[in-house]
Formats: C-alpha cells, structure tokens, sequence
C-alpha cells in the first residue's frame, strides 16, 4: 500500500517528462526552439492551453482531437507519455527500494536521453552528437559519485568507441559506404561512461540483434 503514491507519483512524472521529451524529438532535428516558442496544433496552427497539454488526459479526453479542428492527433503522444511513466516506475522499483537514490536517479537520466535518441533515431535516422555528449558526461558524473574510478570510466568509454569504430572503419573499407553511422560509434562510448567496459561489450551485440530484428520486420 505504501509503494501506490510513489509508484503514481513517478508515472505522472514520467508522463509529464515523456510529454516534453515529444517536444525535444520532434523540434531539435529541425532547429527550433523548444522552450520559448508555444506549442501549436500541427493542422490548424492554433496555440494550445495548458490544459490542452496534461499529459495522458488531455489526450483521452479530448478523443485524440485538436479541440479547435477536430484533426486527429497521432496516437503516438498517448504512447510515448505511457512509456515513459511506465519507465519511471520500473527504475523506482528497481533501485529506490533498495535506498538506491544514485542509481535511481542516474538511470531515469540514462532512460529518458535513450528514449529521446532512440525515437529520434527511428524518425530521423540521425543520432545528435549533443545527446551522446549528455550521455557521456552524466555517465562520467554519476560514475564518480558512484566511486568508480576515472580509469575504469576511461575503459567502458574507449571500448564501447573501439569496438563500433572498428566494425564503422572495416564497413567503409569492405563495402565502401557506412555500415553504421559514426553516431552509433559516439552513442557506445558514451554509454561506456555508464557501464564496465564487459557491459558495454554485451550491450554491443544485444543491440546488434536487436537492429537485425528490427531489419527483418
């Protein structure tokens, strides 16, 4: 009973995160602003309300409209406020149970950069280097006030960058084009900072797996 309004508590967070995540993806490729400028309606233009914009509920009780054109809005607002609360949850019952306020906190930054990247990435096919460099450093961060020394950080960094930057040099030179992009390269560094250098190396082929499947489909 005691874990319910905490539990509730991160999911509308996440929601509310999940709501402003969709503002970076969908305005940072394009180079607009994302704090000064009002979001609008894609079809008719007009400037939304606050209440126009509660994450979850606007959405649900607005029928999935634009409440001034009646335009259907992509169902994928809905779902991405959903995950991203549903990733807040999972990370306090993984590590704030436990009074591991660092790791919690160290993996809702590593979750939501993933989430923006990754869904920019499928949109785009483009992985911006201002991401791997936010990974990079709040890895470094969180690592240190983890007390893992700076040698190790040093390891997971270059073997998650020597590790795709030899599969993107032996691409260029075999096939004569990109077998990934140097994003990917930069995006596993970064992520180096976060893990060991043996995860980092796991996490390669995982993702490799997972990008055959998603190839397949």
């Amino acid at each position: 009973m005691t874990l319910i309004l905490p539990s509730l508590w991160f999911f509308l967070l996440g929601a509310a995160m999940g709501s402003f995540y969709n503002v970076l993806i969908d305005r940072l490729p394009e180079g607009r602003d994302v704090i000064r400028v009002r979001s609008s309606c894609s079809s008719c233009g007009t400037k939304l309300k606050i209440w126009d914009l509660i994450p979850i509920f606007s959405f649900l009780f607005l029928g999935g409209c634009c409440r001034y054109c009646k335009a259907k809005l992509s169902p994928w607002y809905l779902i991405s406020e959903l995950t991203v609360g549903t990733l807040f949850v999972g990370a306090f019952h993984l590590f704030a149970q436990n009074g591991n306020v660092l790791s919690l906190i160290g993996f809702l930054v590593l979750w939501s950069l993933l989430f923006i990247v990754a869904v920019m990435d499928w949109e785009t096919g483009m992985i911006m280097d201002l991401f791997s460099l936010l990974i990079a450093v709040s890895g470094l961060v969180f690592s240190l006030l983890a007390r893992r020394s700076i040698w190790q950080i040093l390891l997971g960094a270059a073997a998650g960058f020597a590790l795709y930057g030899l599969v993107y040099v032996i691409a260029r030179w075999v096939f004569k084009r990109e077998g990934l992009g140097f994003g990917d390269v930069l995006l596993l560094g970064a992520l180096g900072c976060f893990f060991p250098w043996q995860q980092v190396i796991l996490l390669a082929f995982l993702s490799a797996y997972v990008s055959l499947i998603f190839i397949a489909v």
